[in-house]
């Protein structure tokens, strides 16, 4: 009995230190990052992830992590975009990247990678040209794979407001639409890329995506998150597009990593947030909130004014000649009323005046009639 107790004490041990090897080599950790990164040639172990996320209709979010060995000023304007009305993040210390584009109807753009400079230029171009054609091609994403190939790794995402995307992963691309609440976690390594659902009724999608960016298990030197949220707005004061900017700052402890004190100054509008103020991710703060009112054509807009005044004055012209028309009315009503009135008087009078007249002629008829007989009387007694 004693050997059973035993045996069965022993098994339940053994069972036990499985389990923690077992869950100790499913969590990734630094060490692993590290390791996986050993294999590249590259010195600029850079990791950058973009996440995208369709909400309802044409509004949806994204978030984009800056994984770098040096800080940079990361620059986020509005700014006039091959013709299009959007915002631009980059950065251009030790060369340039532009890392996102947001447009003023809701496309939404993610680059990384390694390059810097024309290459990225080139990456963006070919990116402008599919939007502005409202095309997301074949060829397009091949001529993008191509560029982030030749570097080693990197990405980018071209998200339509609909939903329908394109996305190129270092030696891959591929393409396909978002229902409301899909995401896709688009690292600079194919093996990382990650897609799922976003229940609609998350109470805060923000914080949700700052979460996608830490639980990227691609990169060792994270930086700064940043968020755009893209809805479309139609109330009494407002109509149109608004974006808001939200950042935040990964700090590695998702992985035990130390990374808090990597942290990029954000400039926007002339002003600059010191990237030691950013809050740790998950947490955020809010940068300011982009307004895109409806585009109405100047032409059109003056020849609506007009219409306006000419309908104004044409309801004013017709006030007044109504007015007039409804007082002659009443005038000529009031007139015939007085003529209708002394013509009935007159006959009146007049009638009664006849009548009169009739009777005095009877009267007098009669008395002739009297008159008459009383003489023939008077005769013919004296004729006897």
């Amino acid at each position: 009995m004693k050997k059973r107790v035993l045996l069965i004490f022993s098994i339940f041990i053994i069972f036990i230190f499985a389990m923690g090897a077992y869950s100790a080599n499913d969590n990734p950790t630094y060490e692993d990052i590290v390791e996986m990164l050993q294999n590249t040639n590259s010195t600029d172990l850079t990791g950058c992830c973009s996440v995208v996320c369709q909400l309802d209709g044409n509004n949806s979010i994204m978030s984009f992590r800056r994984d770098a060995k040096y800080s940079a000023n990361i620059n986020i304007e509005e700014i006039d975009w091959h013709g299009k009305p959007a915002i631009k993040q980059y950065k251009t210390d030790q060369g340039y990247f532009c890392q996102v584009i947001v447009t003023s109807d809701g496309w939404t753009v993610g680059y990384g990678g390694l390059d810097d400079g024309p290459d990225n230029e080139r990456v963006e171009n070919i990116t402008a040209d599919m939007i502005l054609k409202n095309d997301i091609s074949e060829d397009g994403l091949k001529e993008i794979q191509k560029i982030k190939t030749s570097h080693g790794r990197g990405h980018a995402i071209i998200k339509a407001p609909n939903g329908h995307y394109g996305a190129v992963i270092n030696n891959t691309h591929f393409t396909g639409d978002l229902k409301e609440g899909d995401y896709l976690s688009i690292p600079n390594k194919y093996s990382y890329f990650r897609s799922g659902h976003m229940p609609s009724n998350t109470s805060d999608k923000i914080k949700s995506m700052q979460n996608l960016e830490i639980t990227d298990g691609y990169g060792i030197d994270r930086r700064d998150i940043t968020t755009y949220f893209f809805h479309q707005v139609e109330n009494d004061t407002f109509k149109g597009n608004l974006t808001d900017i939200f950042m935040s700052n990964d700090d590695g402890s998702t992985f035990g990593m130390k990374t808090g004190g990597l942290h990029d100054d954000i400039h926007f509008n002339g002003t600059v947030v010191n990237g030691s103020s950013l809050p740790i991710a998950p947490s955020y703060k809010k940068l300011a909130t982009i307004e895109y009112g409806e585009e109405k054509n100047t032409l059109d807009g003056i020849l609506t004014a007009a219409g306006y005044g000419i309908a104004i004055i044409l309801i004013a012209i017709i006030v007044v000649f109504g007015i007039r028309a409804i007082n002659r009315i009443r005038h000529t009503r009031k007139i015939n009323k007085q003529y209708r009135n002394y013509y009935q008087n007159r006959n009146y009078y007049q009638n009664n005046r006849n009548t009169r007249n009739s009777h005095h002629l009877w009267e007098r008829q009669n008395t002739q009639d009297r008159n008459t007989k009383d003489l023939w009387g008077t005769q013919k007694r004296r004729k006897r």
